[in-house]
């Protein structure tokens, strides 16, 4: 049930039902998997795994723990895997997605749907801004500012329409009703 995607080391990518389910076109979709393979292609994960590998590595080697470098090593790179990435980081796989996208002929503006209907579901705590000082993501409305000047400073953008009927993605990853179980 998660609104969330992410990317794995290798170029794997996955994507919550949560996320298509709360979607509202296949090109919302489509932003947020360009936003994902950005991360993948600037290699987010990599750097932050090297960044973090360099420190603990400095200190293994100090205190001359060759074992412990690699339990740490591995620990690290699962880490990277599944926590978020800096900031700048969501920045730039930000706006890279948008190039992504309009490479393959998709609007952008599903980016910025995304964007504000994930800023009109966040709790009163999240909007507060109690949390930001912690959080790795921009806050919602900076994105979606700073994505609303990239594609207005593009000019005109030639684009596709998803020819696919979204409605009948969304039901195909709906668990069946009470009713439809009693059905089969």
């Amino acid at each position: 049930d998660q609104v969330n995607a992410y990317a794995l080391p290798g170029g794997y990518l996955v994507v919550f039902t949560g996320l298509i389910a709360e979607a509202g076109s296949p090109e919302e979709v489509a932003a947020v998997i360009g936003h994902e393979m950005a991360h993948v292609t600037e290699r987010h994960g990599l750097r932050r795994v090297v960044g973090s590998v360099g420190l603990i590595g400095v200190v293994q080697i100090f205190l001359g723990d060759a074992a412990g470098l690699a339990m740490a090593v591995r620990d690290l790179f699962t880490l990277a895997a599944i926590n978020g990435y800096s900031r700048d980081q969501e920045t730039e796989a930000d706006l890279e997605g948008i190039r992504l996208l309009i490479a393959a002929k998709i609007s952008p503006d599903g980016a910025i749907r995304f964007f504000q209907r994930m800023k009109e579901n966040q709790s009163s705590l999240e909007s507060s801004g109690l949390f930001d000082w912690v959080s790795t993501h921009p806050d919602h409305s900076q994105r979606i500012a700073q994505l609303e000047t990239e594609i207005s400073g593009l000019g005109r953008i030639e684009t596709r329409p998803f020819d696919l009927d979204w409605q009948k993605v969304k039901s195909r990853i709906s668990p069946p009703s009470d009713q439809e179980k009693t059905t089969e």
